[in-house]
């Protein structure tokens, strides 16, 4: 699994023919080895848009810049302050060996 900055990504990862060669160390790699194949089905890929997640919601940090309570309480509690929120994923690609 590799990870890009929107601005450091490799020409040929939009291209049909990706190089991986050229996409350095991947952040995260799941060689199968010893596995048994046959026990893995389908898999599916989960996008998790933790709104607070570890680091916002830290002790202190969420209130450091002058908001009260909790970062998981205001989310919660206020859904009409995400009405207009949206995410723009440019690109989402699944590689088979």
């Amino acid at each position: 699994m590799w990870y890009f900055k929107k601005s450091q990504y490799p020409a040929s990862l939009l291209s049909d023919n990706p190089n991986v060669c050229e996409f350095g160390r991947p952040e995260a790699s799941f060689p199968f080895t010893d596995c048994n194949q046959a026990l893995f089905g389908p898999q599916t890929i989960v996008i998790n848009l933790s709104f607070c997640g570890d680091w916002a919601d830290a002790p202190g940090l969420y209130n450091a810049g002058g908001c009260p309570g909790k970062c998981a309480d205001y989310v919660a509690n206020t859904p009409e302050a995400y009405k207009y929120s949206s995410f723009n994923i440019r690109s989402l690609r699944v590689y088979n060996k």
